[in-house]
């Protein structure tokens, strides 16, 4: 179902609301532990956050002054820069969630398993390469003259009219992000790892294929040339969902807090209820004190009469 340009902005800003929410209570998790071995993690999706911000922002700006990126009606300059600015920090920004994860490797993988380092050495290597590459085939691929990406000339090339670089950039992200997520494989079968890092590497990878899919779906909406406010709400659900993923293992804290809480919660309206119950039947305690004396009587004058009985 096609979605108009409200729907498409109010949908962004709710990414971006649950974004903040996650990235959040992760730092405020971290800190009430102080743990801070996880800091460089903390970093890069701190900076994957900030590169969200200005895809949101810049869109809801450029779309209230009446500019839409499927129209194009006159030339504008300012417009034409923001779509190239838009289209390099929109594919730079998949690599800090995937840095944070790899960040977080680095302070979970036992420094006894070799290979294991080995793999995560090998993996960081081409996840900065592949950075690079997509910073240079975004920012170079019509020549060193960067100022012809917003020339008003259907005959000059620019970078959000060649499908090279989305085929380039998608191929290599795609990898990156398979090996990225594929690591704690090879950690799992370690037994001296703890249950909760069991857990919560099995809770990424479980949750990242939520992100490949999104990708894929993402690709094949460009390929088929369906351009619309649909397809790119696909890239900005990709981008939250990553971020997302990457937050949410360091959130288990915050639920056994919640759990408790919870459980409080459940008990003092246990105890509310009864104290109610207690409450609708006036007199109760009363009522079994002169219960007792009344039976006591009855005795009394039992005995009476039976020694005064022929």
């Amino acid at each position: 179902m096609a979605i108009g340009r409200t729907e498409f902005l109010t949908a962004e800003w709710v990414l971006l609301f649950l974004c903040f929410v996650v990235v959040l209570a992760r730092l405020a998790v971290r800190t009430w532990h102080k743990i801070w071995s996880f800091w460089l993690s903390e970093v890069f999706l701190v900076l994957a956050l900030l590169f969200f911000l200005a895809l949101v922002v810049g869109d809801t700006y450029t779309m209230s002054i009446g500019k839409n990126a499927f129209v194009d009606e006159y030339f504008d300059e300012a417009f034409a820069k923001w779509k190239f600015a838009s289209s390099v920090i929109f594919d730079l920004g998949f690599y800090f969630p995937r840095f944070s994860l790899l960040a977080f490797y680095y302070e979970l993988f036992p420094a006894a398993e070799k290979r294991l380092r080995l793999y995560l050495h090998l993996v960081t290597a081409y996840c900065a390469c592949a950075l690079a590459t997509t910073a240079f085939v975004g920012i170079f691929w019509c020549g060193p003259d960067v100022s012809l990406n917003w020339v008003n000339s259907e005959s000059v090339c620019t970078l959000a009219s060649r499908p090279e670089p989305m085929y380039i950039n998608w191929s290599i992200g795609i990898t990156s992000e398979l090996l990225v997520f594929a690591l704690p494989f090879g950690i799992l079968r370690l037994k001296a790892l703890k249950t909760k890092d069991r857990r919560a590497l099995l809770c990424i990878f479980l949750l990242g294929v939520s992100t490949l899919i999104t990708s894929t779906v993402r690709f094949y909406l460009t390929v088929q040339s369906i351009w619309s406010f649909s397809t790119y709400l696909v890239g900005s659900a990709e981008i939250a969902s990553q971020i997302i993923v990457i937050a949410l293992p360091a959130l288990r804290p915050l639920l056994g807090v919640l759990a408790r809480w919870r459980s409080k919660c459940f008990q003092s309206r246990i105890r509310s209820q009864d104290k109610r119950e207690a409450r609708q039947v006036p007199g109760t305690a009363g009522s079994l004190q002169s219960r007792k004396r009344v039976e006591a009587c009855i005795d009394t004058v039992d005995t009476t009469r039976g020694a005064t009985s022929p």
